[in-house]
């Protein structure tokens, strides 16, 4: 082998050598310009975090979407470092990227309140098909316990709009369905029972979801969709409290009268005084404490009870 030839060769072993020593410093200077610095996130009060593995434990992939295994990844601590790894994206070593290695997921366990009315109300019938359409309010929120279940159910949907959707169609679906058994009369003097069935179907429905919902009810009166049934339900409802008011005014004149002809039965007739005499001093025997009772007359001149019986048997001049 000639010299020139061994100089080349050795030449290029070299120029080797100091490429792969200027790629390893190049590599670490970028490595120094893009560190690996893993985000931290901080679990407000009100919230509760998860923290789900993207890549590795393969054996377990098939568990991810069950409400147990998010339970067990539930994080209790209130800051999080988030793991990352770099990834290689070209041929040269500072090609690449730092990606995270597991998800964070934040459920919202704030409460929430809904005024359903006017145009987002709620329409029913009553049994004789008179339409009419009425408010309702609601409050929910996710607890603690809770919080598992409601991100393997609704995969972490804000409250609000579970509320404005879900729920919002079974209360009415609820609602509309028992006001469609009662008539008119007896819808209105069975609001409370019916909303208590509302109650009673919804509330442990969504709460084996996840939703807790802390309060459901009617608001405002019922208005109703024809213009001449409100006016001519007005006229009747006044009707009705007229005939209250009169029913009163009547039972007072009866009551009233009954006791004028008692009395003056008793003043006509001699026997029905004695007896009414009689049974007076017997209710006065009953409490009597052996003091002789006093009367005193418009004139200042005290007169015994004997004296008023006699005076009440005397014959009207």
């Amino acid at each position: 082998m000639s010299l020139k030839h061994l100089l080349k060769t050795k030449q290029n072993k070299i120029m080797k050598k100091l490429t792969l020593i200027s790629a390893l410093i190049i590599s670490i200077l970028l490595a120094g310009c893009n560190p690996n610095i893993p985000p931290i996130q901080t679990i407000e009060p009100s919230e509760t975090a998860f923290l789900v593995p993207l890549e590795g434990q393969t054996s377990s992939q098939a568990s991810f979407d069950s409400e147990a295994f998010l339970e067990s990844s539930k994080v209790a601590t209130k800051r999080v470092t988030i793991p990352q790894r770099w990834r290689s994206t070209g041929s040269m070593p500072w090609n690449g990227e730092w990606i995270p290695t597991v998800r964070l997921i934040v459920v919202n366990r704030k409460a929430e309140a809904r005024l359903w009315e006017g145009a987002k109300g709620i329409t029913a019938e009553s049994k004789e098909s008179i339409g009419f359409r009425t408010g309702m309010a609601a409050t929910a929120q996710v607890d603690q316990t809770d919080a598992a279940k409601f991100l393997y159910r609704y995969n972490n949907k804000p409250l609000d709009a579970i509320m404005d959707e879900e729920v919002l169609n079974r209360v009415r679906s609820k609602f509309v369905d028992l006001c469609s058994k009662y008539s008119m009369d007896n819808l209105l003097l069975n609001k409370s029972a019916i909303m208590n069935e509302v109650r009673n179907d919804v509330e442990p429905y969504f709460k084996a979801r996840g939703v807790n919902i802390t309060s459901l009810g009617l608001v405002g009166e019922f208005t109703y969709v024809e213009k001449d049934n409100q006016e001519s339900i007005n006229k009747k409802f006044q009707a009705t409290q007229e005939l209250v008011a009169q029913q009163a005014i009547n039972e007072k004149v009866v009551s009233k009268a009954k006791a004028d002809a008692t009395a003056a039965q008793i003043l006509n007739n001699p026997n029905a005084l004695k007896l009414k005499q009689l049974e007076m001093q017997n209710k006065f025997l009953d409490k009597w404490d052996g003091s002789m009772p006093k009367v005193v007359g418009s004139g200042g001149i005290m007169l015994s009870a004997d004296s008023l019986l006699n005076q009440s048997n005397q014959p009207k001049k």
